[in-house]
């Protein structure tokens, strides 16, 4: 056990939470390394003391999955309520569904007013442990500010919240301006010269990093692929070109794709296939013309690929000016149910919008009687659309067993310099074909597909051979996509699938930090 000290109050911490954050009056602790099923901590005051602690523990915990037990506690001399749920989490690499324990605590009756915040989350087989850790936290609170230096405490605690949170959004502001002037440059300029040649970039890189000497052993590990940059703002009268953001264009008899919930795809980028260099470059074989359009569901799950046929007529689904308003409206009004496999209704009205459950058990939102598109996520939304320019490049992949033959010491160094001098621009490097940062193993985009394959019992598709990327897109840029900490997408697919014209197996991926 271990103390963990903040202006207002001390906790004993189980060494079992290796990471200790203090800021301002509130305590976190993780387990390392931390990962998105790490077992976690918190605990925190807070001067709102209105109210009833049942009614707020409800409305906390209303989308939290099932609740499991509820009781009241007493914390040193503090009276309030426990309450423990079964939630569900999603694993992205095998699509696997992982219960969820989430504990909260919420109490009354510190000195200078306020109440008591305390919450614990970890996965099942942690349960015992973490659950037993919390409650030994809770036990060991013990009140060091009281009164007049309890309210300095907490106002020193919130200053310095405050400044993390203004510098953090001095930072936003910075790159928002940074992304306004590139954009504005780019359109002022017209299209963007032409990147020099791939041979050249890559040569170059080489020098960078004091490798020429190795070019003739290196390049041949070398893969090609196509880079998609941002090449200023979309023509909106312009259908079926490639870009990225905005609202779908799709046939004229088809609507925006809904999720099993009822919920609309967020729409992320269309390739114009007819577009594509057709060369001798080697990569996977895709249909000589058409239209894909890229979509993503909640939290980056259930992504999915349309191909629209060459000679469509289309038309464009702008996106709603209110779009995300009405996105986190409605995810107000909704909780995952485990038992239907789910979204489903906790309200039937918020902020306006009133949400209604259709016979098939999809639910749909409308406002003023009017149905609205209620996208999956409320994070995945560009109002930007931007044109993509298709410059080619090369990959290096960032280990492989061939660079100690070739003389590669560093071979983090070497894919570091290739990344940097293939780069086309200061703006996001999207990418079709190629590898994708460390591209070996379980745990590549590649390993990640093939695990998908056998979960969904793709038998076929349940090997290394024949997946690729079939476009990765990346956080930033004019788009504005924040894709998790600021990572990526990759949708991944199978050669035999995409030579065929079949888009129905592509499986999309979040590459993050």
């Amino acid at each position: 056990m271990a103390t963990a000290a903040c202006p207002e109050f001390t906790v004993e911490i189980s060494d079992r939470f290796q990471v200790v954050r203090v800021i301002g009056t509130s305590i976190g602790a993780r387990c390392a390394p931390e990962t998105d099923t790490s077992p976690q901590m918190s605990i925190w005051t807070d001067p709102a003391d209105t109210g009833s602690i049942a009614k707020a523990l409800t409305d906390i915990t209303q989308d939290l999955g099932e609740i499991v037990e509820r009781r009241p506690i007493a914390i040193a001399g503090l009276e309030g309520e426990f309450v423990h749920c079964l939630d569900e989490l999603k694993d992205w690499e095998t699509n696997a569904k992982i219960p969820w324990r989430r504990m909260r605590v919420m109490a009354a009756g510190l000195s200078a007013g306020g109440r008591l915040h305390a919450t614990a989350m970890c996965t099942n087989d942690d349960l015992p442990e973490v659950a037993a850790a919390f409650l030994r936290m809770l036990e060991s609170f013990v009140v060091t500010a009281t009164g007049t230096a309890a309210t300095a405490a907490r106002q020193a605690g919130d200053e310095e919240v405050d400044a993390m949170l203004q510098a953090a959004m001095a930072r936003l502001d910075a790159a928002a301006k940074a992304v306004s002037a590139e954009a504005k440059a780019s359109t002022d300029a017209g299209v963007a010269p032409p990147a020099a040649d791939v041979e050249t970039r890559f040569a170059a890189a080489l020098r960078s990093a004091g490798l020429a000497a190795l070019h003739g052993r290196v390049r041949p590990l070398a893969t090609p692929a196509l880079l998609l940059i941002e090449d200023g703002p979309d023509d909106p009268g312009a259908t079926g070109l490639t870009r990225v953001g905005g609202g779908p264009d799709l046939a004229e008899d088809a609507i925006w794709p809904r999720d099993e919930s009822g919920l609309h795809l967020n729409f992320l980028a269309q390739l114009d296939l007819a577009a594509l260099p057709r060369d001798d470059a080697g990569f996977p074989a895709l249909p000589a013309d058409g239209l894909l359009s890229f979509f993503s569901g909640a939290d980056l799950h259930d992504g999915l690929v349309l191909l629209t046929p060459a000679g469509t007529r289309l038309r464009r689904h702008d996106l709603p000016d209110d779009a995300e308003e009405i996105a986190v409206s409605a995810a107000r009004m909704r909780v995952w149910s485990s038992d239907l496999g789910r979204f489903r209704l906790t309200a039937t009205e918020a902020d306006g919008l009133t949400g209604e459950t259709e016979p098939d058990g999809r639910v749909r939102f409308l406002r003023d009687g009017a149905p609205v598109i209620a996208l999956a996520s409320e994070y995945e939304i560009c109002a930007t659309p931007q044109r993509l320019r298709i410059e080619p490049t090369l990959c290096v992949p960032a280990e492989d067993e061939r660079y100690a033959a070739a003389g590669v010491d560093d071979p983090f160094a070497l894919w570091r310099a290739i990344e940097d001098g293939m780069a086309v621009g200061d703006g996001p490097q999207h990418q079709m074909f190629g590898l994708q940062a460390f591209d070996m193993g379980a745990a590549s985009p590649v390993g990640r597909a093939v695990a998908h394959a056998r979960t969904a019992g793709w038998t076929e598709l349940a090997a290394p051979d024949g997946w690729f990327t079939l476009l990765a897109l990346r956080s930033g840029g004019g788009a504005g996509f924040e894709f998790w900490d600021h990572g990526g997408v990759v949708f991944m697919a199978h050669r035999d699938d995409l030579a065929r014209g079949d888009v129905s197996r592509v499986v999309m991926l979040v590459e993050s930090a």
